[in-house]
């Protein structure tokens, strides 16, 4: 599962010499009935066989032949190219096991043709979509500066727009989670069902209606079709509130008392509130300088934070200490005969994701709590304001303090912060890396090592291969990624409205045939007023077009400004100098993350200074694995983590 570098995977000769004769088969088998049924298994099938002929020259032939060039490094063959390869075998190998059993079943009593005709028309609608995706990769090669995975700005609107407007329901319906391992795939299943349901919920004011809903909500459990189209609608039309409404809802009622039943028992569990006070800090040269809270945000918050310990050591009990219990419960005072433990010589500080808008360091408590006692330190954990409340620098700025501030008062959180670990996901990761280069700028302690997974190293809303795949992930759709980004840059944004007065499904339901004689999978009526009709901007190859999306009421068009080159915001494209700043950085990215380019830029540009880094890769889980300890997948991708924070507190590689 966790390999140095991606292996040169796509769908290859082989695979479709499996299913050119599998596709020959099943046509012989149902070309000979006339019903619907059969109708519809043809139609599935010669929309596969068209669709692989085309895709295959563009994926082995030019888009297979340039990717090495866009590698992390030429011993780490990854980057968003081979995630899309990987994500084509991953595909090809799902239709050809679904037509060997339907080879093998056809003459069974029990075969169900309707089912088996509706999964395939599922996978012939994703391969469609995917042949529309490796068209856009293949314009991204000719329109990136300087060997860039990420396309110019005027490019990537016109790919981000077709990419937004095009049909999802397939890709979150029958084979929802496909590209992942088996284990997970049931958990992002769940959060689907989940995430149609809550949706339903929250539109109802009244009891009656909120219960009706949650009953209906079985659909989305019984017709995976229904669930489909109902997270491709809500994915449509959702913006940050919603997500961040909903990716708070674990630490909410009962939730938070869930680390304190399946979290490692931890002495110390206390919540900071740091005032907004001016103070100095001695420097790594001896001089002096000055950290000013309040000039930082002008708002005069105190900035929160959490300290967790498995033990109990000096100073973390000391009544100076502007903390609480959590839950009004600390046993480091429940336990008045315990010992104090010396002083740790290492802090390990720690930024959580959540895109910028979500989550606090509760929802990373049970990883948290597991990390300070296989580690033996403190884990000092900031909890910073989250946009759009609090756009940029604010989050970032909190947490430099927040880290100034533990190197000032480090006797109060159990440790001589000897050595500093920086770790952070996601969003976080982008802070820390922010963080550690404002130290260096500071003059201060820089962390001794650090450690950033699936980071936002590139916070721009724009068009790179791997971006490509929030058309189907189902954790990080385009809808949240343009919120989250938008939410914290502060980036001008345009509501382009749609015309959706008319909006009917095809005969066909999304089947297609040849080229230049398809039939979109939905038609919409002329444009009145100031709607602007929906339609492609990308021209493809043959005449080709992807299937479109029904729902797309309105647009949200994003005005990129200079702040996208700021390096506290966009960590990996700093200046060579500021990048040569940081300490030894382990760089977690996953292969099939529509942000997996951004840990392969920051990667590059490691490699391309001679900085001394680890990229590591991760295959078949989504972004945010650290949050989803639920399978045997994410834990082992979870320890791995662990025991590279072991390595650097321990000393080697640094």
């Amino acid at each position: 599962m966790i390999y140095k570098g991606c292996n040169d995977r796509m769908a290859s000769d082989d695979i479709y010499d499996l299913l050119s004769p599998l596709l020959d088969d099943c046509m012989a088998l149902f070309q000979k009935e006339d019903s619907k049924t059969s109708h519809s298994f043809v139609q599935s099938l010669k929309s596969i066989h068209n669709n692989a002929i085309h895709i295959r020259p563009i994926a082995i032939g030019l888009v297979g032949k340039v990717a090495h060039k866009y590698d992390a490094s030429p011993h780490i063959k990854a980057n968003g190219y081979r995630s899309l390869l990987a994500l084509l075998d991953s595909l090809c190998h799902l239709i050809v096991g679904h037509l060997q059993t339907i080879c093998r079943e056809r003459k069974n009593v029990f075969f169900r043709a309707n089912q088996y005709s509706d999964k395939l028309r599922v996978l012939a609608q994703n391969l469609h979509q995917m042949r529309a995706l490796f068209g856009y990769a293949q314009i991204l090669i000719g329109h990136s500066e300087d060997g860039s995975l990420f396309a110019t700005e005027q490019e990537s609107d016109d790919i981000m727009h077709d990419c937004e407007i095009m049909a999802k329901s397939c890709f979150y319906s029958h084979v929802q989670g496909f590209q992942f391992y088996p284990g997970i795939q049931p958990i992002i299943q769940a959060l689907s069902m989940f995430t149609a349901s809550y949706n339903d919920i929250v539109q109802h004011s009244t009891v009656w209606q909120t219960t009706k809903s949650l009953f209906n909500s079985g659909k989305y459990v019984v017709s995976p079709s229904v669930r489909g189209r109902q997270i491709e609608k809500i994915y449509s039309e959702a913006e940050a509130p919603f997500f961040k409404a909903f990716f708070s809802l674990p630490e909410m009622g009962v939730g938070v008392l869930l680390p304190n039943l399946v979290g490692d028992t931890v002495r110390v569990n206390r919540i900071f509130n740091l005032p907004p006070k001016v103070f100095e800090l001695e420097t790594t040269e001896g001089h002096m300088v000055e950290i000013n809270r309040t000039s930082c945000i002008g708002h005069g918050r105190h900035v929160k934070a959490r300290l967790i310990s498995a033990v109990l050591r000096e100073g973390q009990d000391s009544p100076d200490s502007p903390s609480i219990p959590d839950m009004g419960l600390d046993k480091s005072k429940v336990l008045l005969k315990a010992k104090h433990k010396p002083r740790s010589k290492t802090l390990l500080f720690f930024c959580h994701g959540g895109g910028f808008i979500a989550l606090t360091s509760k929802s990373y408590e049970v990883v948290l709590r597991e990390w300070s006692k296989e580690l033996d330190c403190p884990i000092f954990s900031v909890d910073y304001s989250l946009a759009p409340d609090a756009p940029f620098p604010e989050a970032f700025e909190e947490c430099f303090y927040a880290y100034a501030w533990a190197l000032k008062n480090a006797e109060l959180l159990g440790t001589t912060a000897e050595k500093v670990i920086f770790a952070g996901d996601s969003a976080g990761g982008n802070l820390v890396l922010s963080v550690a280069m404002r130290a260096a700028a500071y003059g201060i302690k820089i962390p001794d090592a650090m450690l950033v997974m699936y980071p936002s190293a590139v916070v721009r809303y724009s068009a790179s291969p791997s971006r490509l795949l929030a058309v189907m992930d189902p954790l990080l759709p385009h809808c949240m990624l343009c919120s989250c980004l938008c939410a914290y840059t502060g980036f001008k944004t345009e509501k382009v409205a749609y015309n959706t007065t008319e909006h009917k499904l095809s005969p066909t339901d999304g089947n297609v045939d040849n080229d230049g004689d398809h039939t979109e999978s939905w038609s919409t009526a002329s444009t009145s007023g100031d709607l602007v009709e929906a339609h492609f901007k990308i021209k493809l190859a043959n005449n080709f077009s992807p299937l479109k999306s029904r729902y797309f009421g309105e647009r949200t068009k994003v005005h990129h400004t200079a702040l996208v080159k700021n390096p506290y915001i966009s960590p990996a494209l700093a200046p060579d100098e500021m990048l040569r700043s940081l300490p030894y950085l382990d760089i977690v990215g996953c292969e099939l993350d529509p942000l997996f380019d951004d840990s392969v830029t920051l990667a590059r540009r490691l490699h391309k200074i001679g900085h001394q880094h680890q990229f590591h890769v991760v295959r078949g889980l989504p972004h945010g694995f650290l949050s989803l300890q639920m399978c045997r997948e994410t834990k082992e991708a979870s320890k791995m983590c662990l025991e590279l924070l072991k390595s650097k507190i321990l000393g080697s590689a640094v």
